[in-house]
């Protein structure tokens, strides 16, 4: 996944991981996250973890 961000001076930018439910591999992660991330108005840094094993994973997202 190829992120692209484009910040102009006296713009913040925050990264908030968001819970994705179970994400079983890169290829899912790269479908599922952009929906969760775009959902809360963020994008997609393209990096996920598994905090549940089975169970739940995060999306990790930007927010300006």
């Amino acid at each position: 996944m190829q992120l692209k961000t484009h910040v102009k001076a006296g713009f913040t930018v925050s990264q908030e991981s968001l819970q994705a439910g179970p994400i079983w591999s890169d290829a899912e992660a790269a479908g599922k996250c952009p929906r969760v991330c775009n959902s809360q108005g963020g994008c997609a840094t393209g990096e996920w973890i598994t905090t549940v094993p089975g169970q739940m994973s995060e999306c990790r997202c930007l927010f300006s």
